[in-house]
């Protein structure tokens, strides 16, 4: 029974993070970590923003009817979780989930000899050239 429960757990985890898209770690109104795909010119508004609070805490991105929602731990004024979710919601899926994750990392090298082909790095993403 206990397996059982410990495996229904874990499928529920790795569905949620499957719908996950960034994740913001946020002390005194500064990003002080950022994880997933979150395109810069997002990442910047979203500091803007934060910025002009005191909010700690964490604020995760996942998708949801095919938009992107905001879901907040710790201490964030109504206000601020509202302005957030206006930056986000100004930006299409699409455009968010295009932007290669926080810390991916290049090509190995030798996927170029393998293929025959250079690779390049064009906006966050490994591409051939």
């Amino acid at each position: 029974m206990g397996l059982l429960l410990a495996l229904l757990a874990l499928i529920g985890w790795r569905i949620r993070k499957d719908r996950e898209i960034f994740v913001l770690r946020v002390r005194a109104g500064r990003v002080v970590r950022a994880r997933g795909r979150v395109p810069r010119g997002l990442l910047t508004e979203l500091e803007e923003v934060l910025a002009r609070s005191d909010a700690d805490g964490t604020v995760v991105a996942f998708r949801s009817g095919g938009r992107a929602s905001l879901r907040f731990r710790g201490a964030f004024a109504p206000v601020i979780r509202q302005r957030l979710r206006n930056v986000v919601g100004c930006v299409a899926l699409g455009k968010i989930l295009s932007v290669a994750p926080r810390g991916a990392r290049p090509a190995p090298p030798g996927v170029a000899a393998q293929t025959g082909r250079k690779w390049g790095v064009y906006r966050g993403s490994i591409v051939p050239t």
